[in-house]
């Protein structure tokens, strides 16, 4: 954040009757000494709000008028309010606000009736006033004095970032959203009309043009898919131009439109968009690296469209096989770059040295802000699929925020989870951070805790520097989901954890701040069973005290839900915490649970761009134990026995398999039933599955994403004959974690009794 004394406003300005050594007096005794004049572009909402705090700090109504009285006033307004006579029209048209002193008055000046807002909010804090989540629970605001007054400095404030975006992955209530639109306001999170997300096929409609003409869709494995563009057609950067040039014909406010490319890796294969690649691979999944074709085509769209629309610009990701920068393609001054941080750590920042993968993310990011005037963060807080359990990434933020600005970085799109119980401290320092990113982090967390626990800030002040350190020091890359969470939240840490919040709890045993700290108390007891449930997997919990645990886990889930819908996204927190808990489940109590474990399995076939689900393999036409096939990169593979542990029910088939990522394999077993009869086979894979009972197939799941393996996540009504019959699973992957789980039960879910299993007829 810029912050100054302009002097050509201050000598703008009348001579001042206050200085910021003389206190700006508001109110004696309960009543106001001031007006309040508020310029009629203000948001109706912000002004009821702003007499509601001021209401509250004193005691009494304020006086609103439009135009000035006799009265000293505090004037909030954009500069073009008539009642500031031109004197601060230097402010620059953006976020930028001034908080200045005049003949008596104070004036709250925005470049733009937004930044009036955010003027307001500042001054307000200033009286010590803060949001540090939404609703009621999150308000503070100081006692009633009946005397008040503001002992601010007079200053010019421009935001560090001037984009400053905070979104929900799986939205949020709706009864709760005006609660976090005000959040977001007092905090002074907001954006230019930047377009970003997935639309790329949508600016030319496949459901309008596929049938016609496939030749402007990628072409994938030889045939044309209506998943990505062909990108170097000629035809599809017409009408791509066109349709954008439409598009800001309607909407002459939005700076720039979104053609990121849609959510696949399926990008065309012609020899066209082939020749205009660079070269090399995408680190993690080997896929083509696609930079700079996506290049040539946003280049070409736009400056196709600078004719009917100067100035205005297009935005793409850099994301998966196009996260690094063009090799060879310059970057058009009218592209935008949203650097998305998928490919890299998802616990650590490009101000935490120590990670080579965040490194490596700093040195492509650089290479972006050297080839492109318009680049911003796309960032994940918390990691995705994490349960919505604790994740503490405000530390992490606080010493990536100087760098980004360091870089030339202008803003940030925050992809963030509801569930404010656990993730508020990140949400709260990031907001603040992208407005001054080069603010007292400690001073900031300090005054959090004392604000938001009052009597019980010290403790908890420990409480989240310990979580900050347990993650900040963990020496390793974390990728997206909960692998990592007994590793970084050790036994050691959670026993801190829970002795500073314990400590606070007793210290604050009433009003505001005792419930703030329950809610607290609530996400960690979460992390605590979660925990427990974990340790199954190294054999360190028996079932019932895992079912206990697991119990107390989705309850708590249940309670924070129905005591504030902002506490937590209890849906999304349970249907992720039963995909890790099922697959864990499925490794440690396969007797308990039916699970088979011994079968032959035969792989690696290959699945590059996920299409080996689809490819018929020789394994599907015919069994025979003991030939070989060409697999993978020309491999010879072969049937091999694999027998886990008693208690081992999931398969893990990247401990079994090389190579492991973009592979296809497939298990085989038999099982004996004593009689016909009605059974369910239940299933869980990461990532793709199809299964085959005898020759049919039953089964069929293409890759969702985010797929992981969980116990039961299909559950497929089949009728078992009476006798032996053959059980042929395939289980394809993209990357990183592989493998399944397979049993077969009635109805409730329980294990089959009288069947036996082999694997050979």
């Amino acid at each position: 954040m810029i912050v100054a004394t302009v002097l050509a406003l201050a000598m703008a300005a009348r001579p001042a009757t206050a200085t910021a050594a003389e206190p700006f007096r508001i109110a004696s005794d309960g009543q106001f000494v001031v007006d309040l004049v508020l310029d009629p572009q203000l948001d109706p909402k912000v002004r009821k709000d702003l007499s509601r705090v001021l209401r509250t700090l004193v005691g009494s109504e304020p006086a609103i008028a439009e135009s000035k009285s006799a009265r000293h006033a505090i004037v909030v307004g954009a500069k073009s309010f008539p009642t500031f006579s031109g004197q601060y029209d230097a402010l620059p048209e953006d976020d930028s606000f001034r908080i200045a002193l005049s003949d008596g008055d104070l004036h709250l000046v925005g470049a733009t009736p937004q930044a009036a807002h955010f003027a307001l909010y500042t001054f307000l804090q200033d009286l010590g006033c803060r949001w540090f989540m939404p609703g009621d629970i999150g308000e503070v605001l100081p006692r009633r004095a009946g005397d008040l007054a503001w002992t601010g400095e007079p200053r010019t404030e421009t935001p560090d970032f001037s984009f400053r975006q905070i979104w929900w992955a799986y939205g949020g209530p709706a009864e709760t959203a005006e609660d976090f639109r005000g959040w977001l306001l007092r905090n002074k999170v907001a954006f230019p009309r930047i377009n970003h997300g997935h639309n790329l096929t949508n600016t030319v409609p496949p459901k309008e043009y596929f049938e016609s003409h496939p030749e402007y869709y990628a072409l994938v494995d030889g045939e044309r898919k209506p998943t990505q563009l062909c990108t170097s057609n000629p035809d599809v950067i017409r009408l791509s131009i066109e349709a954008i040039n439409a598009y800001f014909d309607k909407n002459p406010d939005v700076l720039s439109y979104s053609l990121c490319p849609d959510d696949n890796r399926d990008f065309c294969e012609c020899a066209n968009c082939i020749a205009l690649d660079a070269g090399g691979r995408e680190m993690d999944s080997g896929d083509p690296i696609v930079t700079d074709r996506l290049m040539v085509y946003l280049n070409a769209v736009a400056r196709g469209i600078q004719q009917r629309h100067p100035g205005k610009m297009v935005t793409s990701y850099a994301y998966v096989n196009y996260s690094t920068p063009p090799v060879r393609e310059k970057v058009d001054p009218h592209v935008v770059i949203v650097f998305t941080t998928s490919v890299y750590c998802g616990a650590h920042g490009i101000g935490d040295e120590h990670c080579e993968s965040r490194q490596k993310m700093k040195k492509d990011l650089a290479g972006w802000a050297k080839a492109c005037d318009h680049v911003y963060i796309y960032e994940y807080d918390p990691t995705p699929y994490n349960a919505e359990l604790p994740w503490p990434m405000y530390g992490t933020h606080a010493r990536a925020m100087p760098v980004y600005k360091a870089m030339g970085i202008r803003g940030f799109s925050f992809e963030a989870h509801n569930s404010w119980a656990m993730l508020f401290p990140n949400f709260y320092v990031s907001a603040k951070m992208m407005w001054d990113a080069d603010q007292d982090y400690d001073a900031l967390m300090d005054d959090m805790c004392e604000r938001f626990f009052g009597e019980g800030a010290a403790a908890m002040r420990a409480y989240y520097s310990e979580l900050d350190r347990a993650m900040r020091v963990f020496p390793t890359r974390v990728d997206w989901g909960q692998d990592d969470y007994p590793r970084i939240f050790t036994n050691a840490v959670t026993a801190k954890c829970r002795d500073h919040l314990d400590g606070a709890r007793r210290a604050a045993r009433e009003g505001k701040a005792k419930v703030r700290l329950e809610m607290v108390a609530m996400g960690f007891e979460y992390l605590e069973n979660y925990l427990v449930c974990r340790n199954a997997a190294r054999g360190g919990t028996d079932y019932d005290d895992y079912k206990q645990a697991r119990a107390r886990c989705e309850s708590l889930i249940d309670e924070m839900y129905a005591i504030n819908k902002d506490f937590i996204m209890a849906k999304v927190a349970r249907d992720y915490l039963d995909r890790e808990l099922g697959s864990l489940e499925s490794r440690r109590y396969a007797r308990e649970l039916g699970l088979v474990n011994h079968w032959m399995l035969i792989g690696p076939f290959d699945n590059t761009g996920g299409r080996g689900h689809e490819r018929v393999y020789l394994p599907e036409k015919a069994i025979d134990l003991s030939k070989s096939y060409e697999g993978k990169d020309g491999k010879r593979v072969e049937w091999f026995e694999f027998r886990g542990r008693e208690w081992q029910g999931a398969i893990n088939l990247a401990l079994l398999i090389s190579p492991k990522d973009w592979t296809t394999a497939y298990a085989l077993c038999y099982v004996t039933s004593p009689r016909k009869q009605a059974v369910q086979f239940r299933v869980g894979s990461n990532d793709s599955i199809k299964v085959w009972l005898n020759d049919a197939e039953v089964w069929d799941k293409p890759i969702p994403p985010g797929r992981q393996l969980k116990l039961d996540d299909d559950i497929v009504p089949v009728t078992l004959p009476k006798g032996t019959s053959r059980i042929l699973l395939k289980i394809s992957n993209l990357a990183k974690s592989w493998g399944f789980c397979f049993r077969i039960t009635d109805e409730a879910g329980r294990p089959i009794e009288g069947l036996r299993f082999s694997i050979k007829p």
